[in-house]
């Protein structure tokens, strides 16, 4: 780092917030949406010194479009949005969870030594007879406290 660079990110300490919003629009062409001075002071400092050291190496630009050539974002992004997409029951027309099996299927789980089977309707769920409309409904059935229905049943892992 320059003595010159070094002068300028020193004197960035002494601004107040005002003066260091009005570098950040100086900088960014717009008004930062944060008053709060760190941040102000990091971003400032950032662009500085980007401007002043022209960026990134060329090491780091070449690790990142060697990085971007990997990792597709939109591909990733739309495997991520069809993990959360419904698909369309075909009796309603109502959303049904994707995670869920298909109707008519049976879901088994042991909860204190008892086996629980519930049968996956059209529309919701039967338990002992009984028609629920959730899986949560269920586990609070059975356990008299509030449990996520997929977690409760291992449809879904608990991320740690």
């Amino acid at each position: 780092m320059t003595e010159e660079l070094r002068a300028e990110l020193d004197e960035l300490q002494r601004l107040s917030i005002v003066e260091l919003q009005r570098r950040y629009v100086a900088l960014f062409g717009k008004t930062p949406r944060a008053s709060h001075r760190l941040f102000l002071l990091r971003r400032v400092a950032w662009k500085i010194q980007e401007q002043k050291v022209s960026g990134l190496s060329t090491e780091a630009r070449r690790r990142l479009t060697e990085l971007t050539n990997q990792l597709d974002p939109l591909t990733e992004m739309a495997t991520k949005a069809r993990r959360r997409v419904k698909t369309q029951t075909k009796r309603r027309g109502q959303p049904r969870e994707i995670r869920l099996p298909k109707p008519g299927a049976l879901i088994r789980r042991v909860y204190k030594g008892r086996e629980i089977v519930v049968r996956v309707l059209q529309t919701g769920f039967e338990y002992e007879g009984e028609r629920y409309r959730s899986l949560s409904a269920i586990a609070k059935t059975i356990t008299s406290a509030h449990w996520n229905g997929l977690l409760f049943f291992g449809l879904v892992s608990q991320k740690k």
